[in-house]
């Protein structure tokens, strides 16, 4: 595909997705609202955009990877003239299904193509094309650009748009959850005097193990939340994003307001930009 790619929103996942983007050959100019975080960018071929107007003037198809559905509209709907006719977004961040519907009529409206591609996963799969991409929209435009998603991950087709948000979301949902209920399942083998590491052997050896204990194991016991792969301030964003998509299904959502209170807790006790494996800090009883 001959493409003059953009990329919007270089933060901790968005910079090694670029990164890659770029190892695999395609043409790429670069924005960021904080311009230090494209340096390393450009240092390695990308081409600079000062602004959202110049990388959709410059680019034919832009993935946006930005913090939430306000950034979003910050730099497609900033007041400034911007020709998205005969464009294509694509939208690789968490937002809820009602938002990417939204967008795509927005857009649409525009002469502007839509597609969803939120990722799961953080900087490591990214780096080794393990990130996975949840597609939805117009099939065809997502087989399209499925070339492009292979240079960070393996595409999955989900459905029509707001599909694959709704996906990002149910498997978000396990982030705080899994974390949460770790967390206190190893305070009390802590607590209670028991051998750590024959907790997580016996852990290990049933159905009730998902990696994602080990990986976050050594960041709990060893009080060590950074570098942060995904902090707990983006956590709370999309814990808030799922609560208020479960609701719109009728769905019960007291056990996420419950890691939507634990997670505010953390970050009222300055932990917004730790690991979001943090959380195991707000577990301590309160008097």
């Amino acid at each position: 595909m001959n493409l003059k790619l953009g990329f919007a929103g270089t933060g901790l996942l968005g910079n090694p997705m670029a990164e890659m983007l770029l190892i695999n050959g395609y043409n790429l100019r670069v924005y960021n609202r904080t311009a230090e975080k494209i340096k390393n960018l450009t240092s390695s071929g990308a081409l600079p955009a000062l602004s959202p107007e110049e990388l959709f003037a410059e680019s034919n198809a832009v993935i946006l990877m930005l913090a939430d559905y306000s950034a979003i509209n910050s730099v497609l709907f900033n007041g400034k003239y911007i020709n998205l006719t005969g464009k294509t977004v694509i939208q690789a961040g968490t937002i809820s299904p009602r938002e990417s519907i939204n967008l795509e009529i927005k857009l649409n409206t525009l002469g502007c193509s839509y597609l969803e591609a939120p990722v799961l996963g953080s900087i490591m799969q990214a780096k080794n094309k393990e990130l996975v991409v949840m597609a939805g929209g117009e099939k065809t435009l997502a087989e399209k650009f499925e070339p492009v998603f292979n240079s960070y991950g393996n595409m999955q087709y989900i459905g029509q748009t707001g599909s694959a948000a709704a996906m990002k979301l149910a498997l978000n949902q396990l982030i705080g959850s899994l974390t949460l209920a770790f967390s206190g399942s190893l305070q009390f083998v802590i607590n209670s005097g028991l051998d750590v590491n024959q907790f997580m052997t016996i852990l290990k050896g049933s159905a009730l193990f998902a990696p994602t204990f080990e990986k976050k194991l050594g960041n709990m016991t060893g009080d060590k939340f950074q570098p942060a792969n995904f902090p707990l301030k983006h956590l709370l964003k999309d814990t808030d994003l799922i609560i208020e998509a479960f609701a719109e299904k009728g769905l019960s959502t007291e056990l996420q307001k419950v890691i939507s209170e634990k997670i505010s807790e953390g970050i009222a006790a300055g932990f917004a930009d730790e690991d979001y494996s943090v959380i195991y800090k707000t577990l301590s009883k309160k008097e």
